[in-house]
């Protein structure tokens, strides 16, 4: 375990702390980050990550007492908006995130196109979405196990072409 000193003011200050893991979040045990704050805006004209593409990316970011608003974040994709609201609570050993989100007018077709689906071939219309979830932990299995919330999706001048309910 390391045990660095942060000086502060003139004052030292040591900060007990066991061997990070790479699968364990301490956020909640190290005073550095309950004392750092940092706030920021990220603007992005044109995004692609794995088999997504998004444009006009926008979002506010603020740190503060170990909580993390990222909000708004908006971007396009698909003919449509996305936009979301997200609070990240790091002060408990399995971080809570809470987001909000809409999407409206999501283009059913070129978004299943765009990944590759062979139901692109079946299924059209314009998707709109307004979700509230919730999340423990940082690592994406714990997040998928604990996640919970509610919402409503609507698809509105949708068809489903005929296809084989076996395949």
């Amino acid at each position: 375990a390391v045990s660095p000193t942060v000086s502060e003011n003139g004052q030292s200050e040591k900060i007990n702390q066991a061997a990070p893991s790479k699968s364990k979040a301490i956020f909640h045990q190290n005073p550095l980050w309950k004392r750092l704050t940092a706030k920021g805006k990220i603007n992005i004209t044109k995004s692609a990550f794995k088999t997504y593409k998004l444009w006009n990316v926008d979002a506010s970011l603020n740190l503060s007492n170990n909580i993390l608003k990222i909000s708004p974040l908006k971007f396009l994709l698909y003919d449509g908006n996305f936009n979301s609201e997200t609070k990240i609570n790091l002060n408990k050993k399995n971080p809570v995130a809470e987001v909000r989100l809409s999407v409206e007018k999501l283009n059913i077709e070129k978004f299943l196109v765009s990944q590759k689906s062979k139901a692109s071939e079946r299924l059209s219309g314009a998707l709109d979405a307004n979700l509230k979830l919730k999340t423990f932990g940082l690592e994406s299995d714990q997040i998928k196990k604990t996640m919970t919330g509610d919402g409503e999706i609507k698809i509105e001048k949708g068809t489903f072409k005929i296809f084989n309910l076996s395949e």
